[in-house]
């Protein structure tokens, strides 16, 4: 018998988000309604581009309900702190990996 798989991949997390983001609010009901979900063992959460959301948004909640996830960083937009940069910083995604998430590459 072959095992079913799940994996939910989100982009970004914002009090605006576009069409490739989420607000706080629906990700956090989502992650809930994960957690509770017969099924949760067998469900992978990645996180594509490392959006400055991620590290707003994401990780508090990834840490409320004890989520780990794997993140795809494009190494050529890692900020080196700029107010006006829209992705994280090297500390920000030492700090995912610090806390059990994985980091992978997306691209350069």
């Amino acid at each position: 018998m072959s095992q079913r798989v799940i994996n939910l991949m989100f982009h970004d997390v914002k009090k605006n988000p576009s069409r490739w983001n989420t607000f706080p609010e629906q990700f956090e009901g989502l992650m809930k309604q994960l957690k509770n979900h017969p099924n949760f063992s067998d469900t992978y959460l990645t996180v594509d581009d490392a959006g400055k959301g991620n590290h707003e948004y994401m990780l508090p909640i990834f840490e409320k309900y004890n989520l780990k996830s794997t993140i795809f960083v494009p190494t050529k937009f890692i900020s080196k702190g700029s107010r006006t940069s829209t992705y994280m910083t090297a500390s920000q995604i030492r700090e995912f990996s610090d806390l059990g998430h994985t980091i992978g590459s997306h691209s350069h």
